[in-house]
């Protein structure tokens, strides 16, 4: 299946941003037409031959004249091979073809959780993801493992290593009672909770650490100190706030 066939479709989840950003940079870079982007809330889907179960979870490229459909990273490597050459030869290598199906399968199963948009769009087919424990929990995990990273270059940056490891004690014995909490609660409230809030520590950290990269060299520290520590709890009260209206919308609180 040639991408650039006149009746050749992607079809996206127009409720998900992260789908909507992604998707719009195929058109705006020339890997796509503007016309073969088509979302969920467009698409007729009793018209298609789809998998709609396994569309929610990988994004469908289909072939209208002949029907045929790829998914997921077969569908993406089907729109990039125009500019990027190497990229069927490279996904024919199996170790890497499992990495990034691994990927992929990591974002899509958390995308609507990653971005927490509250706004909802009516539509003819719900394509949200399902709740995967292992893919909420492994994206937890690497959550974690980033915040530890960038809370290290934090405390390194303002010079106050002391702090780095009642820090790290502190997240690792929240993370265990949060293991302990899904023994007696629901394990889809404990893992989305905690994802929610290690996304709004990361989303934190990065803006903190990008601030005093940027003013590092023109203001003390006890300046930058105070000043990233505000940003800090801005960017975090705000992403708190927008993920409570999130998982109150969508019934998981």
């Amino acid at each position: 299946m040639k991408n650039n066939d006149q009746n050749s479709a992607l079809i996206y989840d127009d409720n998900c941003p992260l789908c909507k950003a992604y998707t719009k940079a195929f058109v705006a870079t020339g890997f796509l037409k503007k016309e073969h982007r088509i979302s969920f809330g467009e698409v007729n889907i009793s018209a298609h031959k789809i998998d709609w179960e396994k569309a929610k979870h990988e994004i469908p490229f289909i072939n209208l004249t002949t029907g045929e459909v790829k998914y997921g990273v077969d569908a993406l490597a089907e729109i990039l091979q125009q500019k990027i050459f190497f990229i069927q030869p490279l996904l024919k290598i199996k170790l890497v073809n499992w990495f990034f199906k691994k990927l992929y399968a990591l974002i899509s199963y958390n995308r609507k959780i990653i971005v927490a948009n509250s706004k909802s769009i009516n539509q003819n087919f719900d394509c949200s993801p399902n709740y995967n424990f292992f893919w909420r929990s492994l994206f937890a995990i690497v959550c974690l493992v980033l915040n530890i990273f960038l809370l290290h270059k934090i405390f390194n940056a303002l010079q106050v290593n002391f702090l780095v490891q009642p820090i790290i004690f502190l997240i690792f014995t929240i993370s265990f009672f949060y293991c302990v909490a899904m023994c007696w609660f629901n394990k889809k409230v404990v893992t989305d909770a905690a994802v929610h809030i290690l996304l709004s520590l990361l989303i934190s950290n990065i803006s903190a650490l990008l601030f005093i990269f940027l003013v590092k060299y023109f203001f003390t520290l006890p300046i930058i100190f105070f000043v990233s520590a505000v940003i800090f709890l801005l960017v975090f009260v705000q992403q708190i706030t927008q993920r409570i209206v999130f998982m109150k919308k969508v019934s998981i609180v």
